[in-house]
């Protein structure tokens, strides 16, 4: 199943933002209007963010009472246009991604190619 665009919203939040919080990403991603909005957005995203760990495309450290996320380098790869990925053996062609700023995620025995181009567009 590919990553949800929100997935692809967050892991480029932290990209951006290293060691934030899942409050600061609720406030930056939905600009929410008051308290109750806040909380419904915070705690959608606290799903969203343990899936990412428990996909290891993300990690978590206690910090105090905050938790602070960072993206794993070594599976979420972010570039300048993918025209082609080799892995194992094997070789995986980015389609329509060549001249794009690309998310590259390795998940396991499946490499998924983004364009982040496009989700602007969509976000």
């Amino acid at each position: 199943m590919a990553s949800a665009d929100l997935d692809l919203a967050i892991l480029s939040f932290v990209a951006d933002n290293p060691s934030s919080t899942v409050t600061a990403a609720a406030k930056t991603l939905f600009e929410p209007d008051d308290v109750d909005e806040l909380r419904k957005r915070d705690t959608m995203l606290r799903h969203r963010y343990k899936n990412l760990c428990y996909k290891d495309l993300l990690s978590s450290k206690k910090s105090g009472n905050r938790t602070l996320y960072s993206i794993n380098k070594s599976r979420v790869i972010f570039c300048n246009g993918v025209q082609s990925i080799e892995m194992g053996g094997k070789k995986f062609f980015g389609t329509g991604v060549a001249d794009d700023y690309c998310l590259v995620l390795l998940l396991g025995n499946t490499v998924e190619v983004h364009s982040l181009d496009a989700l602007d567009k969509r976000w």
